[in-house]
């Protein structure tokens, strides 16, 4: 399916409805060749829903640059310094604030300079991958319930001995729990 929409200008109540229509039956969405703002990033992502304040946005690198609820992920260093949040690919496999209370229903990335080769960021679709399990064993997923959680800041991902001033990962659980697997009929 084939969209070609201007994110950089408002978006009428029928695009939107045909943007939220595909994005429940493709699960990612891709809009290439935009040239956006922040400010219209931010606008496009408003229509989705309201916007998270990061907790952590006090002790965050690129609190000067731009709005709470977004990160800036970025190689980039200026004297020696990262200008991002997440430099040198520090994100491992995850789901975006999934720990939080209300978990996000969708996330919407803003490449602004994306390198010719790597960088790359892979989706997978837990829905193919909970419809692919034996029916046994969705019973049992029925019975848990489990927490989620994060692992904050620069870390060592292995048990490995460190070879560097890194320290190990701290985890941080989540208050809540949740079942262990569930299906959303409608992300909207």
């Amino acid at each position: 399916m084939a969209i070609t929409i201007d994110l950089a200008r408002p978006i009428h109540e029928a695009d939107f409805a045909t943007l939220h229509a595909a994005i429940l039956e493709h699960l990612v969405l891709v809009f290439p060749g935009q040239e956006m703002t922040e400010a219209d990033h931010l606008r496009f992502s408003e229509l989705w829903g309201t916007l998270p304040l990061r907790h952590r946005y006090g002790t965050r690198r690129e609190k000067a640059v731009g709005h709470k609820s977004v990160i800036l992920v970025s190689n980039i260093r200026e004297n020696g310094a990262p200008i991002g949040s997440l430099p040198d690919g520090e994100m491992m496999f995850h789901s975006d604030d999934s720990y939080d209370e209300l978990p996000y229903k969708y996330t919407l990335l803003f490449g602004v300079e994306i390198p010719s080769v790597g960088g790359n960021t892979l989706f997978a679709n837990m829905y193919t991958a909970f419809d692919t399990l034996p029916h046994e064993l969705k019973a049992r997923l029925a019975q848990f319930h489990g927490r989620g959680f994060i692992i904050r800041g620069p870390c060592r991902r292995t048990n490995r001995p460190a070879r560097s001033t890194v320290p190990p990962c701290t985890r941080c659980s989540s208050p809540m729990t949740r079942p262990a697997a569930r299906r959303s009929i409608s992300a909207g």
